[in-house]
């Protein structure tokens, strides 16, 4: 199979995974700002916010480094995989005595069990899931992203609106969620046969070598995530916090594009590393995914409003004035991650981490100077400068190993249309202006993407033929 052949497929399956589950959640939405208060649904965002900045320092990045040294011929799987999950169980026993005090902290303390089990569950799913990824079970992988979103969904149904359990009951939904597809990973993708007592010093070394930098890295990136949140809680309470919780979730779409996209191009990136052809090869494939990117972006633009009143209750609908900036906030976060992919396949995760730090930086202090003035809109514009600001400076220190480079003809038309779309959607008459603009993005957008789509149709249309005779 071809490397462009290979991407698509793993493309399309990484889809089947994600799209189930991020457009169930998405339409869980409404479920939620029904059942749950502005301020239940904000001490629910708090505390998964709170998990996912303990999940690297518990797992001390081993996921990551599973799957890496998983792919990696010189290394013995079997003791990769037998490593990562000895350095997981020690972090999650230290984990005891780190959980109660973040918790309490945070003036959660009748939560501090729930997140622990969380905790563990999510660390044990992570690192089946992108261990799968790096044997190459793509299809048990996808799978079990399938089996998440259904165990979420079930189970959400039965405890918050059929026994009532509250909070509670989305919590426990959580930990089902992970552990479920945690143990069909286990037995369908023989992660068993993977275990052995035998752990080898030096590999265990050479992974967390290659993942403590990923630690810091994985802070900086959910503080440019994450970090608002708690500013927000801080100066407005939990209440307004729900609210930017919400209109975090129509961003998810397009995060949702640039998450399945990543997981398939982060294993043929790491392949065709030391591909000749490799900087002409990232090129033309960073075209295609930032010319979807923007139509995608300029579709949800033409829908928003519309979409807020019907999916939301009054209560929440106010959060769509935020989302426009959110969105671009998750272009260059996406932007990002595509050029965090070269760092990881050369096993150069410093870079990764140096401009997370600079990124996180930024973003942190903006939220401080711009959330007390500007309250929702201060801290969607803090994240999208620092994405950003990670985002250039990936460019500026991989120019040397790779050289990516832009459509600009057809990129910065499409990137000026999809910018008046924000001032658009204040205006009275604001669906015939996005739908004239998502119109002139897509044309755009078309010729941008015209020699891929025409040799797509071209071997369909070979295919038909063929088998008409």
């Amino acid at each position: 199979m071809s490397r462009t052949k290979k991407l698509a497929a793993n493309t399309v399956l990484f889809a089947i995974s994600n799209f189930g589950s991020k457009i169930l959640n998405f339409l869980l939405v409404p479920f939620y700002t029904r059942v749950l208060s502005t301020e239940q649904y904000g001490t629910t965002d708090i505390i998964i916010t709170t998990v996912s900045m303990l999940l690297p320092f518990v797992t001390v990045s081993m996921a990551d480094a599973a799957l890496r040294f998983a792919m990696d011929p010189e290394v013995d799987s079997k003791r990769a995989f037998s490593s990562a999950l000895a350095v997981i169980f020690a972090g999650n026993a230290a984990a005891l005595g780190i959980v109660p005090l973040t918790i309490h902290f945070l003036a959660l303390d009748g939560y501090w069990f729930y997140v622990y089990v969380i905790l563990f569950a999510n660390s044990l799913y992570s690192l089946a899931a992108q261990f799968s990824r790096g044997i190459s079970k793509n299809v048990q992988f996808a799978a079990a992203g399938v089996l998440q979103t259904l165990v979420l969904v079930t189970s959400n149904i039965l405890l918050i609106a059929v026994f009532h359990f509250g909070i509670e009951g989305y919590l426990y939904s959580l930990i089902l969620s992970y552990l479920i597809p945690f143990l069909f990973l286990f037995f369908a993708s023989k992660l068993y046969k993977y275990l052995t007592p035998k752990l080898d010093k030096k590999i265990v070394v050479q992974m967390v070598k290659y993942a403590l930098p990923l630690i810091p890295n994985t802070i900086f990136w959910w503080a440019m995530n994450a970090m608002d949140k708690y500013v927000i809680s801080f100066y407005y309470g939990k209440s307004l916090n729900g609210l930017y919780a919400v209109s975090h979730k129509i961003p998810t779409i397009l995060n949702t594009v640039n998450i399945i996209f990543f997981q398939a191009w982060q294993l043929s990136a790491i392949e065709e590393v030391r591909s000749k052809d490799r900087k002409e090869y990232y090129a033309s494939v960073f075209r295609y995914l930032s010319t979807f990117m923007l139509w995608v972006m300029s579709a949800i633009m033409f829908i928003l409003r519309p979409l807020f009143a019907l999916w939301t209750t009054p209560e929440y609908y106010d959060a769509w004035k935020c989302t426009p900036i959110l969105l671009f906030a998750t272009l260059f976060m996406s932007f990002s991650s595509f050029w965090g992919s070269n760092f990881i396949a050369l096993k150069k995760t410093g870079g990764i981490l140096k401009s997370a730090a600079i990124g996180a930086a930024i973003n942190l202090g903006l939220n401080f100077l711009l959330i007390p003035r500007f309250e929702l809109y201060g801290a969607a514009a803090a994240t999208m400068v620092g994405f950003l600001a990670t985002w250039l400076v990936r460019v500026w220190d991989s120019r040397k190993e790779i050289t990516v480079s832009f459509d600009l003809k057809f990129f910065i038309p499409a990137a000026i249309i999809i910018i008046a779309q924000v001032p658009l959607l204040h205006t009275q008459y604001y669906t015939a202006f996005q739908g004239a603009a998502f119109a002139a993005v897509s044309v755009i957008c078309f010729f941008s993407m015209r020699d891929m789509l025409s040799g797509v149709a071209g071997k369909l249309f070979s295919k038909l033929r063929s088998k008409k005779k």
